[in-house]
């Protein structure tokens, strides 16, 4: 991955969270997961997690890291989880609201049976 791009690419997500924190009272957290890793073509903006201080807000913050993320052909990429409260299918249908789909990313290999 080339340095210039990571570092433009960690700037702008600086920029584009800064804007909605402000705009929207809204905290993000997100990281830049580079190509290299898995079967990824392109580097993609992991959000970790979103802490809205206001009912509503979460979707006007994820709808403008979309809008960013689409005239700069980025790729978001997230993991719906209940750890904090809300169940894991209604964040899965919160977010394909926005263009999110599920992929099969996690894997498990079970116990053999004991004889």
């Amino acid at each position: 991955m080339a340095e210039e791009t990571v570092n433009q690419m960690k700037s702008d997500l600086s920029k584009i969270s800064n804007e909605i924190k402000s705009t929207y009272d809204v905290e993000l957290r997100t990281y830049i997961e580079p190509k290299e890793r898995g079967s990824q073509k392109k580097n993609r903006v992991f959000i970790e997690w979103i802490k809205a201080m206001k009912p509503g807000a979460a979707a006007f913050a994820i709808q403008k890291l979309c809008d960013w993320a689409d005239q700069s052909k980025t790729t978001l990429a997230l993991k719906a989880s209940d750890d904090f409260g809300t169940s894991k299918d209604k964040l899965i249908s919160f977010y394909s609201h926005f263009g999110f789909k599920p992929i099969i990313s996690d894997m498990e290999r079970p116990v053999k049976n004991e004889t």
